[in-house]
This record gives structure tokens, C-alpha cells and sequence, in this order.
């Protein structure tokens, strides 16, 4: 699961780059969101300082 979400993030992260926040973009990022929470898994690309995430 944890490589899955990295994947889906990494692909939401490039189309932001190329489109900008649209719907589609915000969709997938909330559907995101919402299985790292249900699974409790922390984006490693968020953290500040070892298992602190902002």
C-alpha cells in the first residue's frame, strides 16, 4: 500500500506541476489523503524530522 500511494502521489504531484490545482488534481489528492489516513501512512516526502510530518 505504501508503494501505491508513493506512485499516486508522485503522478498527482506531476500533473499539479503541468495543469495547476484543478478539480481533477484536488479529487485525487483528497482520495489520497483519505487512504493514508484510513491506513495511517505518512508521506515520506513530508517529513521534517524523522517521524514528524507537517
Amino acid at each position: 500500500m505504501k508503494e501505491h500511494l508513493a506512485r499516486k502521489q508522485q503522478e498527482v504531484d506531476e500533473l499539479y506541476e503541468k495543469e495547476g490545482l484543478t478539480d481533477e488534481v484536488l479529487d485525487k489528492q483528497i482520495a489520497i489523503n483519505k487512504l493514508r489516513h484510513a491506513h495511517d501512512i505518512t508521506d515520506e516526502s513530508e517529513k521534517i524530522h524523522e517521524d514528524y510530518v507537517q
